[in-house]
């Protein structure tokens, strides 16, 4: 009985994990954890998580638009900690860092991380930094384009030494999942043996007909002439049938017989 395996389509293999290299999902999200992780550093923390997002995306509008979701998520996130954690202190009547100094244990080191995120001394979200997450992924899904382009043009022009041809039908339907009969080597086998046998059986008819014709004989006649001194043959149809020399014989006998006769008179 054999049994059919979901192959997946090429378009979504990519890299070691087999995840598809450009995903706005994936952007979206790694551009989120980056900028979640970074973005207390000055400048290159968004720098960072924004060309990751438009990198990720594939084009520079993709690119755009990942970053800024990434970004502004992380912004929503942060206020509504902000308002979860800073509330009880006056939270946003009074500013972040006054607000984050009441806070003890645990909560003081969340305090000082929400500081980040806004101006000094202000309950204020910075969009500086989302600004520069922004831009970064414009630059990285600037890049993820121009490589792509690249790669297709060198493949079609520099990379091969010939034009390149569309996927062969059983390709696609590989991809698609279809039965194409040989689903892996292992399958070979079987055919591969009933091959054999077939040749084999063909080979023994072939042999067996071959032995049961009948030999042909070939049986060769001598005719054998006697020509009788002073006679005179005389030709006959049945010699000629016999013989295609026969009449050759008699006439020079005819001939020879003529000499001597005349020799003796």
């Amino acid at each position: 009985m054999q049994t059919t395996r979901n192959v997946p389509s090429a378009k979504k293999i990519g890299g070691a994990g087999g995840n598809a290299p450009y995903s706005v999902a994936r952007a979206v999200a790694g551009g989120f954890a980056l900028a979640a992780v970074l973005w207390w550093i000055p400048f290159i923390g968004p720098a960072i998580a924004g060309y990751y997002a438009g990198r990720r995306s594939g084009s520079f509008v993709k690119g755009a638009i990942s970053s800024s979701i990434g970004g502004g998520s992380l912004m929503l996130a942060v206020m509504a900690a902000s308002y979860y954690l800073l509330g009880p202190a006056g939270f946003p009547d009074t500013a972040v860092d006054a607000a984050a100094g009441t806070l003890t244990g645990i909560y003081s080191r969340a305090g000082i991380y929400l500081e980040y995120f806004f101006n000094p001394g202000t309950a204020d979200l910075s969009l500086t930094p989302l600004g520069i997450m922004a831009a970064f992924g414009c630059i990285g899904g600037s890049l993820s384009g121009l490589y792509r382009r690249e790669a297709a043009s060198l493949i079609a022009s520099g990379a091969v030494y010939s034009a390149i041809r569309p996927l062969a039908r059983s390709v696609e339907l590989y991809e698609k999942g279809k039965e194409l009969g040989f689903e892996s080597y292992n399958d070979c086998g079987p055919v591969r043996d009933s091959a054999v046998s077939a040749g084999q059986d063909a080979k023994q008819r072939t042999s067996t007909a071959s032995m049961k014709k009948k030999p042909v004989t070939t049986t060769i006649q001598a005719v054998t002439t006697t020509v009788g001194e002073g006679a005179t043959p005389t030709s006959s149809s049945s010699d000629k049938s016999q013989s295609p020399f026969s009449d050759i014989l008699r006439r020079s006998e005819v001939r020879n017989n003529g000499k001597e006769g005349v020799q003796k008179k």
